[in-house]
This record gives structure tokens, C-alpha cells and sequence, in this order.
């Protein structure tokens, strides 16, 4: 399914049947509730991908959107404010999925509809405001989701599972998390790690919108549920059991190439492997099978901030201002220019499967007058042959 549709009461129906099954679930009737467990045995469901029909209000369910009636109500009234970040968002919506049929029309519904949740969110957290491809988790969830609930949700996801950590000033958390995955590869890749080094090519670089926009904005749509179904059900360290994964299914490849190719690999090829339902969910099933415990975690986290504060001790106060806004200038630039790579990619892509159709069209309509011909041909020869036979009995 690429687009919500309204949900039926014989569906809601349906997801309380699948919880009751699966384990108690406490309080599905949208009454306040201080805690929401996740049901033994639904973890295996989430791991071999949700029901696209039941995605959204799964979604809804993990991320505890019940718990908060009060948002939808806040929705509505950040609608009515003025939002200083409005240019910013329009010009990150016209790059949002530009080829899906739900967003591809300015000013269509689906556009209006990512332009309000941005807006709505810009609004509410103050003090990150909007964030550059912010729109891309926005738009997968307006896919399963009415506009209201989407937004919800995608408050729900910024909060409480520190996603918009990451986008604090500085960019302390996401620069930690880099750290993080570079040891993560360091350990299970080693190969991998010394030749990423040789090259100079660092986790920044290719790992960015896989963080920030929690791949939704370079990956095949139905990869990106995938990767939403397990990141709502087990959090954050979903990002490093979907990244490592990712770098040990392409390992081989990543080894033969130069700084320029592995960037390009990230950036073109590696999306386009995850196509299929079928590769998608193997690269799920082996990201899940990955044992990443929080005390390694842990650990790199310590080393982290250790080398850290090594760091500012030795440094210039001026110096490291500089090069701190030097890093984010370059983060900013970074992602507008793969976001509009990919909204160049997905209209070409686009327009090459126009022209492949319609010339598939011309082949069917020139076979199809070959067929008739053959046909008539057909037709003909047993007339005539039939007149002979006619002939000759006489």
C-alpha cells in the first residue's frame, strides 16, 4: 500500500484481535495510560514486517500516541501560527518523494498535508525547529496515517526516542552516534574499517541521512516501513543493526573501490540493492540477528567524550568555534546536496519509466497487428485449403 486510507471499523477490529492474541494489552480503548507495554510475540511480527494495512495504527500503538490525547488538539492550534522557518520547509517538500504520486502535484493533498506537519513541528519544538529532511519521516507516516495522527507520531519519535537529539546545536549526539558506528565497523567489519581509512572516507560521510532522516530519504519506500516497524519496536540502536548490516551485505563491493566510488555506491547503488520486498526484508532479518549490546555502547560513549574533552583542553576557544560552525556549514551543504540528487534521481527515474512504457506500448500494439495479420494469413490458407480438399473429392 503506498497511501493511508481511511481506517474501517472492521480493521480497528482487527488490531485489537491480532494484541489480544499476541498479549494483554493495556488500555487500546484512547483512555490516558502511564505505560503501554509491547506484547510478548508482537516483536516477531514487527521483525518479519508489519501488514501494510495495519502499519499505521501499529505505529500509532509502539509509539504511544494514545498516551498523549492532548497533541492532536495542540496540532490544531499551531495551524493558525506563523512560521518563520515556511520557505525553508516549501523548498524541502518540493523534494520530497517528487516522483510518488501522493506528493508529486504542488499544492496537491499530499504536499499541503507535509507542509502543515512541518509546520505544526517547526512550531512545537522550539528549540530545534524544523530540520532539513524532516519532511521524508513526515511523508512515510502521512502514507499510513491521517495528517493529525502523523503528526503525532512524529512528535512522539522526535522525543521520546532522541531522534531530535540529534539535531541539537552543536550536533554533539549525532557526531557521538558517527563515533559510535566507527567502532561498531572497527569491531564487526575490521576489513571494511582499515579500508574506509586508507581512503579517508568517514562515517559522516556516507552515514548522515541514515540518522537524520532514519533512511527514509534514500531508500526504496517498502524498505523504509521495514526499517520504521523495527525502529518503533526496539529504538535508536535500530539505526546500528540496519547501518552495520548494510556495510557487511556489501562489503565485498565497498573493498574494491576508491573514495569517489564508495561515496557514489552509498549515494546510487546500495538504495537501488533494497528494491525488492524480498531483499529488503533479508537485510532486516540479518540486521536483527546482529548482537549490539548497550555496554559497548556504553563504552564508546565514554571513549567519546573522553577524547572529546582531550580535545577542547588542547584547543583555542576561537578555533574551536570556527571549526565547529565550519563542520555544520558543511553537514547543511552535505544534505541539500544529496536531497537534491535524489529529487533529480527519482524524476529521471521517473521519466525513464514513462518512455520504457510507452515504448512496451508500441511493442504490444505492433504485435498485436502482427497477431491479426498472422491471423488473416491463418484464416486464408485454411479457406483455401479447404476449396482443395473440395476439388479434389469431386
Amino acid at each position: 500500500m503506498s497511501r493511508y486510507y481511511p481506517v474501517q471499523v472492521s480493521l480497528i477490529r482487527s488490531v485489537r484481535t491480532m494484541y489480544l492474541v499476541l498479549g494483554t494489552i493495556s488500555c487500546w480503548n484512547g483512555k490516558q495510560i502511564q505505560k503501554v507495554t509491547v506484547p510478548e510475540g508482537l516483536g516477531d511480527l514487527i521483525r518479519n514486517g508489519v501488514p501494510d494495512v495495519l502499519r499505521g495504527e501499529v505505529w500509532q500503538y509502539l509509539a504511544k500516541v494514545q498516551i498523549d490525547p492532548d497533541l492532536t488538539q495542540t496540532y490544531r492550534l499551531l495551524l493558525g501560527k506563523e512560521c518563520p522557518s515556511e520557505q525553508v520547509i516549501l523548498r524541502d517538500i518540493h523534494r520530497t518523494f517528487p516522483a510518488h504520486e501522493y506528493f508529486k502535484e504542488a499544492g496537491g493533498e499530499g504536499q499541503e498535508s507535509l507542509y502543515r506537519i512541518s509546520k505544526a513541528y517547526s512550531l512545537y519544538d522550539e528549540e530545534v525547529s524544523y530540520c532539513q529532511g524532516l519532511s521524508f519521516l513526515a511523508a512515510a507516516l502521512l502514507l499510513h496515517m491521517p495528517e493529525e495522527q502523523a503528526f503525532c507520531t512524529l512528535v512522539k519519535i522526535m522525543f521520546d526516542y532522541g531522534l531530535r537529539d540529534l539535531f541539537k546545536l552543536g550536533l554533539d549526539v549525532l557526531h557521538l552516534r558517527f563515533y559510535q558506528l566507527q567502532r561498531l565497523t572497527e569491531d564487526y567489519v575490521p576489513d571494511l574499517f582499515a579500508h574506509f581509512y586508507n581512503l579517508g572516507v568517514e562515517t559522516h560521510m556516507y552515514a548522515s541521512q541514515w540518522f537524520l532522516t532514519l533512511f527514509t530519504a534514500k531508500f526504496p519506500l517498502q524498505m523504509v516501513y521495514f526499517i520504521v516497524d523495527l525502529f518503533l519496536s526496539e529504538g535508536m540502536n535500530t539505526i546500528f543493526h540496519i547501518s552495520l548490516a548494510l556495510l557487511k551485505a556489501s562489503k565485498k563491493e565497498l573493498l574494491q573501490l576508491d573514495f569517489e566510488g564508495a561515496l557514489k555506491y552509498f549515494r546510487v547503488v546500495l538504495p537501488r540493492l533494497y528494491r525488492t520486498e524480498a531483499n529488503a526484508k533479508e537485510l532486516i532479518h540479518k540486521a536483527v540477528k546482529l548482537k549490539i549490546s548497550h555496554k559497548r555502547l556504553s563504552k564508546y560513549e565514554k571513549e567519546f567524550y573522553s577524547l572529546k574533552e582531550r580535545e577542547l583542553e588542547s584547543q583555542d576557544p576561537l578555533e574551536r568555534m570556527e571549526r565547529e560552525n565550519l563542520q555544520l556549514k558543511e553537514t547543511v551543504m552535505r544534505l541539500e546536496r544529496e536531497n537534491d540528487d535524489l529529487a533529480h534521481e527519482l524524476v529521471t527515474s521517473k521519466i525513464e519509466l514513462r518512455k520504457n512504457l510507452d515504448t512496451a506500448e508500441d511493442s504490444v500494439e505492433s504485435l498485436q497487428g502482427q497477431l491479426e495479420r498472422c491471423m488473416r494469413t491463418a484464416k486464408d490458407l485454411e479457406d483455401e485449403n479447404n476449396g482443395l480438399r473440395t476439388e479434389y473429392d469431386q
